[in-house]
């Protein structure tokens, strides 16, 4: 997404085609705030409380103007029950759009020019609405099976127990899907268990991505940003193993 043509668009769609309160105006910014902070993937998720803080809305403003910005095509969003909301952002510009603000004018005064005529000016085509983004189907894989006592479910576990200490009423996953998943990540990416375990007990803690990595294949694709991001160092406060803290993780 381009910030700057996207913002441009929004003045224009305020001024122009309709007036937005400034709580729905709020409300948009804040989306697209932690948007950028996702490198404008597609969708994403948010929690109502950070959309909140962000947008000074109370939970029921938040709620009340999303379902606006929905309705006027400003945005769309899934719900996941107790879990953070998906969003996703329309795009309000068009790579076109500077040529069709020019070239109507030009052409107009053209035939004026030349033919002297008071034909009334065709209304342009409207533009086709960009369609909405659909999430791939994942394909059916029988997926290994590992036991309790493998290194990829004991990480399963110890995520979990992280999540559920954020949210009393997160729904437990499945094990031997993300057992697969933290295979991949130790097998294929050639993560350390080091590292790994930072990166749960940091994005557990912090306020924006405690709401975002909600599962070790968000972890994994995230892997690399948030290791930037959060600056590990050796001093940082864990076992130099992995093993035995996922050992005596206690997941209720």
């Amino acid at each position: 997404m381009n910030y700057l043509q996207q913002i441009l668009a929004f003045d224009d769609y305020k001024m122009y085609r309709q007036r937005l309160s400034a709580g729905q105006v709020s409300l948009w910014h804040a989306l697209m705030s932690i948007n950028n902070k996702t490198g404008w993937a597609s969708w994403f998720t948010a929690a109502s409380k950070t959309l909140e803080i962000s947008s000074g809305l109370s939970r029921s403003g938040v709620l009340k103007t999303r379902n606006t910005l929905k309705q006027l095509g400003l945005i769309d969003f899934e719900t996941h029950g107790t879990n953070a909301t998906s969003y996703h952002i329309c795009v309000l510009y068009t790579s076109d759009s500077t040529q069709v603000s020019v070239q109507p004018s030009a052409q107009d005064s053209k035939q004026d020019g030349v033919q002297g005529s008071t034909q009334v000016e065709e209304d342009p085509a409207p533009e086709p609405e960009e369609p909405k983004p659909q999430k791939p189907k994942k394909p059916k894989k029988q997926e290994p099976k590992y036991s309790e006592d493998s290194q990829e479910f004991k990480a399963a576990k110890y995520l979990f127990s992280k999540i559920k200490s954020n949210n009393d009423n997160a729904k437990e996953p499945n094990y031997q899907s993300w057992a697969n998943d933290f295979h991949l990540i130790f097998d294929v990416d050639k993560r350390s268990k080091r590292d790994v375990m930072k990166l749960i007990d940091w994005t557990q803690k912090d306020p924006f991505w405690c709401s975002n990595i909600l599962s070790p294949k968000n972890l994994r694709k995230q892997f690399d940003r948030l290791m930037l991001q959060a600056k590990m160092t050796d001093t940082t406060d864990t076992t130099s193993s992995g093993e035995k803290r996922w050992t005596n993780a206690q997941v209720n």
